[in-house]
């Protein structure tokens, strides 16, 4: 395993401020010259869970790996502050080799791997087993439940086992890409653990199964009560071509649970899920909801309660969210774009904007305070002209990255506006792609993700591809939709999603056919790499344990262009984990503090074999500061003597100690502060 290595990515904040992110290189776990080594990277989700007992985050992930040879697959899994470990095989274990519910001697079939939630030390997946030897309708759901509690170096995973209905008579047929949320009760302290797989892999006609789990020891397989998938399907059975019906599946529903950063339940809950009323419609959002765990113990049996009537799937009010309905466009060459022939539409006439268009990548997250996040990317469009949209209207710029947002009640849920992000890379260069234009295919799937830290503070990242970053490969390469690098994009909140800072703004020249407005963008994070196929993915929750700054942890699939490659498949591939953080004060440290003195949190925690110590002065003082073991003795002195006001960093070199947890104190003039740190060899 790679040892960290620390970069600084500064981006200008409009009205001169600054804004300032950072991302720690977290180490790549394999590397394959195969181009699909890592595969299937969609539902691959990474959580952080945060521990009573010290500031240290863990983190967990779930993944699927080709074997680069033989294109095997097995599911893995990984837990641990990765990156800091002598020993890699600490961080990952195969869990899934073999299968019972496969022919003999077929290949490894897990697919899909989802990693649904950590909480109280247990990280909780999802994966499909597919029969490699048969047809594509022989695929089981499966679960598996990772137990830390005996640390990052003993993580224990529980066998796989098949998810079937408390009297094991009924399963969800051809069970493929399977997406869920678990959350935690401490009042009657169960685990609840909800979870949708489409009924195989044909788009949009295959129906969604759900079911309903709980236990009250979740390391056990054999304790989990599960629901029957019929009594939460969502299918085609009563489609009809209006908005009151079951509009045909675009994507599977993603669950969310209301709870804190800790796993902490309200009760709560909201599936969404990206619809459409007919084959050449529009893209819709739908979500159904809970307000009891998602089931009940009802006449004995074990019932979910997630809303379903008769018309299935409830419908968000897209049209009355975004102010900027109503507007009109006059059609110009190249503002608008068909996603039928993926050709520049042109046209002199005048449209109203009545419909706003939703691509099919979404993510969804819900607070302690039952308040729901959708991300998502929204164009303006016009039911005067299906199947197109525009990246403006006549009024600026309005496609880009938005944040819908609602309370879920005891009767509902209430939708509030939607709140702008971002708008898309090379937004401003309109859609002529030989022209520096907005690069489109795979347009829909951006990869968003959303992390929630604390008290209204909060990070969204997707997945785009620049023009700048163009790279062409020969005619006869397959794979000519990955012509881009693809770059992991980041923006931050700390209001609960009512305002983002954005990395940069750009306003476009006054020319003629073209608004001006200003254009907001976010921070590009990795530019110095390149994302692979659906790669970047923001932990569940954010993390606040390191002083000055909020960060998040992401996993991407990242691809390495070192050397001369003829096609897409030479590109080398590695499973990456990133630290990127939100810095409080910006790139130019204050003059002043707030306070008499802070102690910071030591970075990076844990440590081998050294670590920054960060403190602040208000006024010049007489300083120590001291590091000791867990018996009290000291272990050595940083600093003793006057120190002037300001900020300090101090180095600290553990060489020569053993591992375990230490204490630095910071005495000032008398008044003390103490911090733990972890040494980690």
């Amino acid at each position: 395993m790679r040892r960290f290595m620390l970069f600084i990515l500064v981006f200008l904040l409009f009205q001169e401020c600054v804004l300032a992110y950072w991302g720690t290189d977290g180490g790549s776990f394999d590397k394959s010259p195969n181009g699909y080594g890592w595969n299937l990277g969609y539902n691959r989700k990474i959580q952080t869970v945060y521990l009573d007992y010290s500031a240290d985050e863990g983190i967990t992930s779930f993944h699927r790996r080709l074997d680069t040879e033989f294109g095997t697959g097995v599911i893995g899994g990984m837990m641990g502050t990765w990156g800091y470990s002598e020993y890699p095989s600490f961080y990952s274990d195969t869990v899934y080799t073999r299968s019972v519910y496969q022919s003999e001697g077929s290949l490894p079939g897990g697919r899909y791997p989802f990693t649904c939630e950590f909480i109280n030390l247990y990280s909780f997946g999802l994966f499909n087993d597919y029969d490699t030897s048969s047809s594509e309708s022989v695929s089981q759901p499966m679960f598996v439940v990772g137990d830390a509690s005996w640390g990052w170096d003993w993580t224990f995973w529980s066998d796989p086992k098949r998810i079937e209905s408390s009297d094991s008579s009924y399963v969800i047929p051809n069970a493929w890409q399977g997406t869920g949320d678990v959350v935690y009760d401490p009042v009657s302290e169960y685990y609840y653990w909800t979870a949708g797989f489409k009924e195989g892999l044909n788009g949009m006609l295959s129906p969604i199964s759900c079911v309903v789990g709980k236990s009250l020891s979740p390391w056990d397989p054999e304790s989990w009560i599960w629901s029957d998938y019929r009594d939460l399907r969502f299918d085609l059975d009563c489609y009809i071509d209006t908005k009151e019906a079951d509009y045909d599946m675009m994507t599977g529903i993603q669950f969310a649970y209301a709870k804190d950063r800790y796993g902490n339940g309200t009760g709560k809950g909201i599936g969404v899920a990206v619809t459409k009323q007919s084959w050449m419609g529009y893209n819709d959002l739908s979500f159904t909801y809970t307000n009891n765990w998602g089931a009940d113990s009802l006449s004995g049996s074990w019932r979910p309660n997630w809303t379903k009537g008769f018309l299935g799937l409830e419908h968000v009010p897209l049209v009355s969210l975004f102010d900027w309905i109503g507007e009109t466009l006059t059609l110009r060459d190249s503002v608008g774009f068909n996603l039928n022939t993926n050709t520049v539409f042109a046209d002199s006439a005048d449209i109203t904007i009545d419909i706003p268009y939703i691509m099919k990548d979404i993510s969804v997250i819900a607070t302690e305070e039952n308040i729901v996040h959708v991300l998502c990317m929204v164009f303006p469009a016009s039911s005067s002209y299906p199947n197109c949209i525009f990246p403006w209207t006549d009024s600026g710029f309005r496609a880009g990255y938005y944040d819908i947002r609602g309370e879920i009640t005891e009767t509902g849920v209430n939708w509030l506006p939607a709140v702008f992000i971002a708008n898309p890379v090379d937004n401003d260069k309109g859609w002529l792609v030989e022209d520096g234009g907005m690069e489109f295919r795979q347009g829909e799937i951006r990869t968003m993700s959303l992390s929630y830290a604390f008290e209204g503070f909060m990070f969204a990242g997707w997945m785009d591809k620049p023009w700048s970053r163009a790279q062409r490969f020969p005619e006869s390469d397959m794979q000519t939709t990955y012509n881009y690098l693809n770059d992991g994009f980041l923006i931050f909140s700390n209001d609960g999603g009512n305002s983002w800072k954005a990395g940069y703004q750009y306003v476009p020249e006054n020319q003629k056919g073209t608004p001006v407005d200003t254009l907001l963008y976010a921070a590009n994070v990795t530019l110095t790499s390149a994302l692979h196929e659906d790669g970047w993915t923001l932990a569940t929750h954010g993390g606040t344990n390191r002083g000055e700054d909020i960060g998040t942890y992401a996993a991407c699939q990242y691809t390495d262009y070192a050397g001369l490659e003829e096609t897409y498949l030479d590109h080398e591939q590695f499973l990456h984990v990133w630290y990127a953080a939100y810095i409080y004060g910006g790139v130019e440290e204050p003059s002043t503090v707030a306070s008499d003195f802070e102690l910071y949190q030591n970075y990076p925690n844990p440590f081998n074999p050294a670590t920054e110590i960060k403190f602040s002065l208000a006024e010049a003082a007489k300083v120590n500061l001291s590091v000791y073991n867990t018996n009290g003795q000291l272990v050595r002195t940083l600093i003793d003597g006057k120190t002037e006001k300001g900020y300090h960093t101090v180095n600290f070199l553990a060489e020569g100690l053993n591992s375990g947890m230490y204490f630095y104190k910071l005495d000032v003039n008398g008044s003390i502060q103490t911090r733990k740190m972890i040494l980690l060899k």
